[in-house]
């Protein structure tokens, strides 16, 4: 597989399957579970409580994850990469990915790559991803 095509697949696998981090908007619920006992309870301090956010699918089925696989085949077909959907499929479960996701991609891949036309969420690498995974690329 050309080495740019394996840097996209390789930050699309970042995207699919991330990994919480500890996020800025998580930081009152931390304060809270510290300074609650000392100062919250005296009504010194109060840390407003965040609102819920609904954790996101680990696989193609989440809308950002199935939005950056159209849009990760849609950047290397406009710039010229070609990709086989057979390797793509290899590639993804050679390195985690689970069958049913590895199968969705190399279904994306042959899609994009055949002309079809998908309706998604907007890009989640920008116009600038192809430029990234070049620098990446090269690195190596």
């Amino acid at each position: 597989m050309d080495p740019v095509v394996e840097e996209a697949m390789k930050q699309l696998t970042s995207l699919v399957y991330f990994r919480r981090r500890l996020l800025p908007r998580q930081a009152p619920a931390i304060l809270r579970r510290i300074l609650s006992p000392l100062l919250v309870r005296r009504g010194i301090f109060q840390v407003p409580r965040p609102a819920p956010t609904p954790k996101r699918e680990r696989s193609l089925r989440d809308r950002t994850s199935r939005a950056g696989a159209i849009h990760a085949f849609k950047h290397l077909k406009h710039h010229g990469y070609r990709f086989d959907p057979a390797d793509v499929r290899a590639w993804a479960t050679a390195n985690g990915w689970t069958p049913e996701d590895a199968q969705q991609l190399g279904e994306y891949a042959t899609g994009v790559f055949g002309g079809e036309r998908y309706h998604t969420e907007p890009d989640p690498f920008g116009q600038h991803a192809i430029h990234h995974w070049r620098a990446d690329a090269e690195r190596r």
